[in-house]
């Protein structure tokens, strides 16, 4: 199948998540060690969860160490600070539907670190991406791009690979493959079966494709996942990007907002959901003993969704890889 193309109308009116601010990551080695405090935020540990105001969180050589309010949770002495005020703390970001691109594969064997990291940052870290699940890439078609991240690398976000095949526990939506209405989807949900929905690949047209019918599609894959999500159906976070040419999260956003999808099942399956599914269940929580993989954002996304745009830093195992210059 040709690689579907944008629809202008739908793009235009998706939301733009930029950072708005210059990065400066911290030279040196991945392993930073030692300990850091984020103060003052507002904390989501879980989605099922009331969040914990002027929270604290504590991470010692990449783990969370403790969680709490502020007066309950000890600061280690000389612990790096991050002040949160004003932001709120969560999971770090899944996007379990991705394609790498032969571009960033390019870099990757040829770039430096400093054009490598730039170009994770532009695809994944930036919208608070801390892992990215390729499904596009056969084992070992990676290997110069898994080789230069992690400790002692490039800072960027973790890749699982698939081979193509998803876990058993999770159905990959095919709505641009004409599967209309999904059948079954009562019965995934029913079967504890998440749904990754990648409404943004339901509105992109396939060749010849009319607009009216690329938009008819996507209204049925809307209405098709709030059915799902009605019933009690769990999702997983994935937008097809690189099989796409569109690596913004926003579009995806939105359309499950259409859809009705609520805050606490949109959480989830950016964050807890799928890092379960993935047999990742070391991330995913903002708990003591979970891998320090965090984002902040400026404001409530729970009362305000707007404030997925504003990420203002972003850590994996404890390590800032997309963070305000200093």
């Amino acid at each position: 199948m040709p690689r579907p193309r944008p629809v202008a109308a739908l793009l235009a009116a998706a939301l733009v998540l930029s950072a708005g601010c210059e990065q400066d990551i911290p030279e040196g080695d991945w392993e930073a060690g030692g300990a850091v405090a984020i103060t003052g935020g507002l904390v989501f540990t879980s989605p099922l969860v009331d969040p914990i105001e002027n929270g604290v969180v504590v991470i010692l050589d990449g783990i969370i160490e403790a969680v709490g309010p502020a007066g309950e949770v000890p600061v280690p002495p000389g612990a790096e600070r991050i002040q949160a005020g004003g932001l709120s703390v969560l999971a770090g970001f899944w996007n379990s539907d991705v394609w790498i691109d032969d571009e960033l594969l390019d870099i990757a064997e040829e770039g430096t670190d400093e054009e490598l990291r730039l170009a994770l940052e532009e695809r994944f870290t930036r919208f608070g991406f801390t892992t990215v699940v390729d499904h596009g890439s056969d084992f070992g078609e990676l290997a110069p791009l898994l080789d230069r991240l992690g400790p002692g690398g490039v800072r960027g976000p973790r890749i699982v690979q698939t081979g193509g095949r998803l876990p058993p526990g999770v159905h990959r939506a095919g709505w641009w493959q004409g599967m209309e209405g999904e059948v079954g989807l009562e019965g995934m949900a029913l079967g504890d079966v998440a749904l990754m929905p990648a409404l943004t690949l339901a509105s992109f047209p396939g060749e010849g494709e009319s607009d009216a019918s690329t938009a008819a599609r996507t209204d049925a894959a809307i209405a098709a996942v709030g059915r799902f999500t009605g019933d009690g159906g769990a999702l997983v976070f994935g937008t097809g990007a690189g099989y796409v040419p569109e690596f913004d999260p926003g579009l995806e956003v939105m359309l499950l907002d259409e859809a009705g999808v609520g805050f606490e099942v949109m959480l989830a399956a950016l964050t807890s959901e799928a890092a379960g599914r993935f047999d990742h269940g070391y991330t995913g929580l903002v708990e003591p003993g979970m891998v320090a993989d965090l984002v902040l954002l400026e404001g409530d996304p729970a009362t305000d969704l707007t404030a997925f745009e504003r990420v203002r830093w972003v850590l994996r195992e404890g390590v800032a890889i997309y963070a305000p210059r200093r």
